[in-house]
């Protein structure tokens, strides 16, 4: 039966793996743009979860406006947060 858990089990345990490695890519990526530390593994939680859910949503109404309000969001929210040096980087 596909519904049991022990057979979906390893999926579902892929599945945490890859979102625990991009949640590390977001934060270190965000530490080295000049977020502090301690903000970084938060902030790149509610970057994955936002995207994720804002896929959902696009995907459901076959309209990307849920995918460009999320960037537009978390970017007024993480820009003030990153180093000018990280900035002149990232323009480069």
């Amino acid at each position: 039966d596909p519904g049991k858990p022990e057979r979906s089990q390893p999926v579902i345990d892929r599945a945490a793996a890859a979102f625990a490695r991009w949640q590390d890519v977001i934060a270190r990526r965000l530490t080295a743009d000049g977020v502090a530390e301690q903000d970084a593994a938060a902030l790149a939680m509610l970057v994955l979860a936002s995207f994720e859910g804002a896929i959902v949503v696009a995907r459901a109404s076959r309209d990307v406006t849920p995918l460009d309000l999320v960037q537009a969001q978390l970017r007024s929210l993480i820009s003030p947060q990153i180093t000018p040096a990280a900035r002149k980087r990232a323009t480069r």
